[in-house]
C-alpha cells in the first residue's frame, strides 16, 4: 500500500489523484480565504491611519484656534487696562468741584 504525507500539514493520503484533488483545492479555499480576511485587514489598518490623520489634524486646528483665542483675550486684557488707565487719568483731572473737595 502506498501511503503519501503531506510535508506541509503531515496528513497523510492514499495516493488517489481525487483525493489529492480535492485536498489541493482545500487548500486553495484556504489560502484564499486568509489573503480576502488580510485584505480587509489592511483597508481596516489604512481607515484607521486616515481617521488617525484627520483626528490629529482636527486636534491642531483646534490648538491653533485656541491660541487665537488666548492671544484675543490677552488683547482685549490690555486694552481694557489702558482704558482704565485713561478713565482714571481723566476722572482726576476733571473732579466736580464743591462735593467732597
Amino acid at each position: 500500500v502506498l501511503v503519501i504525507r503531506d510535508p506541509l500539514t503531515g496528513e497523510e493520503f492514499d495516493g488517489a489523484l481525487e483525493e489529492s484533488e480535492r485536498q489541493r483545492r482545500l487548500a486553495e479555499e484556504r489560502e484564499r480565504a486568509a489573503e480576502n480576511r488580510a485584505s480587509a485587514a489592511k483597508e481596516q489598518l489604512i481607515a484607521a491611519r486616515d481617521e488617525a490623520r484627520a483626528a490629529e489634524n482636527r486636534a491642531s486646528a483646534a490648538e491653533e484656534q485656541l491660541t487665537v483665542a488666548k492671544d484675543e483675550a490677552s488683547t482685549a486684557r490690555e486694552r481694557i487696562r489702558s482704558l482704565e488707565e485713561q478713565l482714571r487719568d481723566r476722572s482726576g483731572q476733571t473732579r466736580p468741584m464743591g462735593r467732597g473737595s
